[in-house]
């Protein structure tokens, strides 16, 4: 039984799923602004991650490369959607900042998000979704310490 559970839980369509869910449901939300899938990572991150606002950040955090951090970067930029900051303590640090033009699209991605999360979630209880979360966030921790001993 418990082979069967590891089997089904280990079963990379599942992830995928979930994945292509987020990904429709995103790129229906920001459909007019003509982002391409980076762009739409890019915004939705620095939205979710206050604090977390360097193309560094993104990289490492929404696995990306970082020249496809940098080109996202640069076309939001031209779009009007971000803009870069300076650090005043370490020159070499950029940080980016979401401009209000970029109120609506982000706004977009919230409802997109929360759609994901209440597809996601229906017929869970609150604690459901509470230990769901705990053990996620388990595996994924797993999963990052195993990356960094490869």
């Amino acid at each position: 039984m418990l082979s069967q559970m590891k089997r089904e839980l280990f079963n990379a369509s599942h992830t995928r799923v979930v994945m292509r869910l987020f990904e429709k449901l995103t790129g229906e939300a920001c459909a007019g602004y003509g982002f391409t899938r980076a762009e739409i990572d890019v915004l939705a991150f620095l939205s979710n991650n206050p604090g977390l606002d360097t193309a560094s950040d993104i990289a490492e955090y929404r696995q990306m490369s970082k020249a496809g951090v940098s080109q996202a970067v640069e076309l939001l930029i031209q779009k009007g959607m971000l803009s870069r900051r300076q650090d005043t303590k370490d020159r070499r640090q950029i940080h980016l900042q979401l401009t209000a033009a970029a109120q609506a699209p982000v706004a977009a991605l919230a409802q997109a998000r929360a759609r994901l999360q209440a597809v996601m979630f229906d017929g869970f209880t609150e604690e459901e979704v509470r230990l769901y979360l705990k053990l996620a966030t388990r595996t994924h921790e797993n999963a990052k310490k195993a990356l960094e001993r490869i």
